[in-house]
């Protein structure tokens, strides 16, 4: 008698489509919540869970599936998750680096536009007095999230969130200077 595994990945390698949409509704909803738990985003959850389960569709063929099919594909949505966070953080690095550029330096207002560079100071000074204690704290003087927290006496996901508030607030009302 063979392994129910081994029947379903048989029957996927060979295209069948009831199989496939019995694992995918046998482990979607699962498949999310472990993706949620890494990232914190059912959005981008959802994205990872489509995209292994596509790529598991198109490759159906060639994949090999050694072990249980429900171990593979959390293994999957585990290395899509560290991947999206590895991305994730070298994105905020990068932004991080490209904001710190545009708010700090004597030099910048010399080659920037005199009336974006009051613009950013002005939309800095109104951001709410937490938020701008944050990003004053973590921007400007480059403490980070953790010495932030620590100075403040919040957590560090207060932190983020008024880092996020902040991001979202100086976009929005720099939006016209692009």
């Amino acid at each position: 008698m063979s392994n129910p595994d081994d029947i379903l990945r048989n029957k996927l390698q060979e295209g069948d489509i009831n199989a496939f949409k019995s694992l995918f509704e046998t482990y979607y909803s699962h498949l999310i919540a472990y993706g949620m738990s890494m990232t914190q985003n059912m959005e981008v959850s959802r994205g990872l869970v489509q995209d292994v389960f596509l790529k598991l569709w198109e490759n159906r063929s060639k994949t090999i599936i050694r072990g249980s099919i429900k171990a593979y594909l959390f293994t999957a949505i585990n290395n899509q998750a560290l991947n999206w966070l590895r991305h994730e953080k070298v994105k905020r690095a990068y932004e991080n680096t490209m904001l710190k550029d545009v708010l700090t330096g004597v030099e910048l207002p010399s080659i920037m536009n005199p009336f974006l560079a009051e613009a950013i100071k002005k939309a800095i000074d109104d951001l709410p007095e937490k938020a701008l204690q944050v990003f004053t704290l973590t921007q400007l003087e480059g403490l980070s999230q953790k010495e932030t927290a620590r100075t403040l006496g919040i957590s560090v996901k207060t932190v983020e969130n008024h880092l996020a508030r902040s991001r979202k607030i100086l976009q929005k009302r720099l939006r016209k200077y692009r």
